[in-house]
């Protein structure tokens, strides 16, 4: 008999839960506004918590260690930057944003970690090279054809600079995105990547979103459900890691002799 996988059903049941707040608003405005803050950072520090136990499991010797080590890593910049943002300042340009763009370099470190772990001749093969190389142009033309690099004189030139490199962070972390979709259709990563995936994926068309709509978007509004599944995804990521270490300690005790 399968066994019932309990923090998925914990995640599901988490997010729809979630979802009915959101849309029906119950008790006051404050009251609303004050779970909103609580939400806003308990999901990425529980990514956090999750990936430290992670951590602690698997090292940072072993590729699969690094790469949960940038992730976790990079859910600790984007919880910090929400902290800051939420309780501390919310401007247009803060010291908040230094944390949010590490996030996104981090992550993209973590990630590359994983495509390293999943093929290690991956950028030796000329036709592999090549075509992952037309694609990442095709979405490179593609994004600055949707999102095209604009600068307001009107504006100041550190708000300006901040807007860009959004813009340039999301196009930086859809890259190494398209090298893990493609790692996973070769059946070259675990289950648990996919996750990953799907938690960057969600998170892209939450930033994308809030790029062309900045000046409709309200705290609490409903798109901030799509910045909490990534980091619900992220989590659920984290434990089929740790699955998967498990597994491999337990079948390695079988085969020790004695």
């Amino acid at each position: 008999m399968k066994k019932i996988d309990w923090p998925l059903i914990l995640l599901i049941m988490s997010f729809v839960l979630l979802s009915l707040i959101f849309f029906l608003k119950p008790g006051s405005k404050e009251a609303f506004s004050i779970f909103m803050d609580i939400v806003t950072i308990v999901i990425p520090f529980t990514a956090v918590i999750v990936g430290i136990f992670l951590i602690r499991a698997l090292g940072v010797r072993s590729l699969q260690g690094k790469a949960v080590l940038f992730l976790t890593l990079g859910f600790f910049s984007w919880g910090l930057a929400d902290t800051i943002w939420t309780f501390l300042v919310q401007e247009t340009v803060s010291v908040a944003d230094i944390f949010y763009f590490l996030g996104y370099i981090l992550l993209m470190i973590g990630i590359f970690y994983g495509l390293k772990l999943s093929d290690p001749e991956m950028f030796k093969n000329p036709k592999k090279t090549w075509l992952l190389t037309g694609i990442i142009v095709v979405l490179i033309l593609a994004y600055f054809y949707f999102y095209p690099f604009s600068w307001d004189p009107s504006i100041p030139f550190l708000e300006n600079l901040t807007t860009a490199g959004y813009l340039i962070m999301d196009l930086l972390l859809a890259i190494p995105l398209v090298f893990l979709i493609y790692s996973l259709l070769s059946g070259m990563l675990s289950s648990a990547w996919l996750f990953i995936g799907l938690g960057v994926i969600s998170t892209l068309i939450a930033d994308l979103w809030y790029a062309k709509n900045f000046e409709v978007y309200y705290s609490g509004h409903p798109i901030e459900l799509l910045w909490s599944l990534g980091y619900l995804l992220f989590i659920y990521a984290l434990v089929h890691f740790r699955r998967a270490n498990d597994k491999l300690r337990e079948s390695l005790l079988k085969k020790k002799p004695g």
